[in-house]
């Protein structure tokens, strides 16, 4: 039931990482990137993922709202490990009830490594938190989230990463793959905690955060 991905907040983690690197590669003509080909290709997402699939285009928005894509663990929220036998929590980030003002001036999107089912949780708990966090609820979009971007959407990170000392599942959130390219991405920014989830080309459209971990973590969690 808890919130898990292999190498970014399940066991294999590695706490405090290696300095972000951010992967050279650029579009291929299959669409992908470069260096990527041996990889296994991504699955589609469920249908609750919105319209797009693993490589399609995204529309704009139709009220011309500025779209805003947030990671989720280590951005929005964390989930600690449980006591022996017990059961993972979500613990938000402070001032998770903020994103509802934000709710009025962007389309509002996540955009996780992690799989489907994962997220699918994951914006559940962060949708309940700030609900309850605002005064009138019932004025918040529904979903809160109009676009979910999970890990099927991302593109492997490669051996530039590995070499950087990066694990070798570690991946990329390419901006330009899914929403038509250079048109769209001034009006599109992605909230992040990991600067290498940047692809070359697009580090401007990354607003970089620091990592939320949990109370009393100096300097990562507050």
């Amino acid at each position: 039931g808890g919130l898990k991905e292999r190498g970014k907040w399940g066991p294999g983690r590695r706490r405090g990482g290696p300095p972000a690197a951010r992967r050279r590669v650029s579009p291929s003509p299959q669409g992908g990137l470069d260096g990527a080909a041996t990889a296994t290709a991504p699955t589609t997402p469920p249908d609750w993922v919105a319209s797009g699939g693993a490589t399609g285009g995204f529309e704009p928005d139709a009220a011309g709202r500025p779209t805003l894509l947030f990671d989720l663990n280590g951005v929005l929220l964390v989930n600690p490990r449980a006591p022996r036998g017990g059961k993972r929590t979500p613990v938000m980030r402070p001032g998770i009830e903020e994103i509802g003002r934000l709710a009025s001036v962007f389309r509002l999107g996540a955009y996780s490594s992690a799989t489907a089912a994962t997220v699918k949780k994951a914006l559940a708990a962060v949708d309940a938190a700030v609900r309850a966090g605002v005064p009138d609820p019932e004025s918040l979009p529904d979903p809160l989230f109009e676009l979910v971007l999970c890990r099927a959407h991302c593109r492997p990170a490669g051996a530039e990463r590995v070499a950087a000392g990066g694990n070798e599942w570690d991946t990329v959130k390419p901006l330009g793959l899914h929403f038509g390219g250079s048109p769209s991405l001034p009006r599109l920014a992605l909230v992040d905690n990991d600067a290498h989830k940047a692809v070359p080309g697009e580090e401007d459209n990354m607003v970089l955060v620091p990592t939320w971990d949990g109370p009393g973590r100096p300097g990562r969690g507050g």
